[in-house]
């Protein structure tokens, strides 16, 4: 019987760190993935342990409505991760907290900030 449980208990940390992969239609080792594919390629960097984060987007000049997902998922998942909670705080037009203000980097991407809230 001991030998039976260790390599259980090995299984079990090993999952919740990740390390094995996700088993088609069991929902189990399930890695953070969007449902469906988003539609543009966005990058989030930070600085360590800062909850503020900057998402570039190739968006090719869409605007927002087309590029949100694709900059909201990564926020997101940043957010769970380093704040504990999924509320975000996007710097915006004044008096318009859902007209995410965004700027230029010199490659030409879309750069949306925010700033991790909550708990």
């Amino acid at each position: 019987m001991p030998r039976l449980i260790l390599p259980l208990l090995l299984g079990l940390i090993l999952a919740g760190c990740e390390r094995l992969p996700s088993l088609p239609g069991s929902g189990l080792f399930v890695r953070d993935r969007p449902a469906q594919a988003l539609p543009f390629r966005a990058s989030l960097v930070s600085q360590d342990g800062s909850d503020r984060f900057r998402v570039a987007v190739e968006d090719n000049g869409a605007p927002l409505s087309a590029t949100r997902e694709s900059v909201r998922f990564p926020a997101t998942r940043y957010c769970l991760r380093h704040a504990g909670s999924s509320q975000v705080d996007w710097e915006a037009a004044p008096g318009a907290p859902d007209a995410w203000a965004a700027g230029r980097d010199p490659a030409g991407l879309s750069v949306y900030s925010g700033r991790c809230t909550g708990r």
